[in-house]
């Protein structure tokens, strides 16, 4: 009898270790973990240099006007031509388009010589979007070539103002 229900067990156990291996075989899986970066990288400076993503720039009454320059920088990492606005916004408390005597912008490209010089205040590009919030909106996209570096020298003039004004930065390919 015990040889009878070891011949009819062995089969199911064999059966059974079988499948367990299969299962286990077939069911192993591989996962990995990606991370998505931006094709664009953009960077502020109060010089050529040590660039961040945001920068704080003490404004202080003088009694008339008061003038201060910063960069930004942005690159394309990417390996094909990326178009995209520049999204600049300025942060403080109770700012208003009019804190601004002139927002000058002219731009270098991989290298070269700055070239024009747009005053974003004079071409109405400053909109009010909060009362601690104003941005600068550029009317047409630009494109960036593969690997191409852009440094943008921004000179502000402020009005007579006190306080402490936030510059940022920021490229949204479309």
């Amino acid at each position: 009898m015990n040889k009878k229900l070891f011949l009819f067990a062995l089969p199911i156990l064999c059966l059974v270790l079988v499948s367990a291996i299969l299962v286990n075989y077939l069911s192993n899986s591989v996962s990995a973990e990606v991370e998505v970066l931006s094709p664009m990288v953009v960077g502020i400076s109060d010089s050529e240099g040590n660039w961040g993503t945001a920068l704080t720039l003490p404004v202080m009454y003088t009694g008339g006007e008061n003038e201060v320059t910063f960069y930004t920088r942005e690159e394309n990492i990417a390996d094909e031509s990326i178009t995209g606005v520049s999204k600049n916004i300025v942060t403080s408390a109770g700012i208003k388009c009019d804190d601004f005597e002139s927002v000058e912008v002219s731009t270098s490209s991989n290298g070269g010589a700055y070239g024009i010089v747009y005053d974003l205040i004079d071409l109405d590009l400053c909109e009010q979007v909060n009362y601690n919030t104003i941005k600068f909106n550029y009317p047409n996209p630009l494109t960036w070539d593969a690997g191409q570096i852009d440094i943008n020298k921004i000179v502000v003039t402020f009005n007579d103002v006190i306080g402490k004004y936030v510059f940022t930065s920021q490229v949204i390919p479309q």
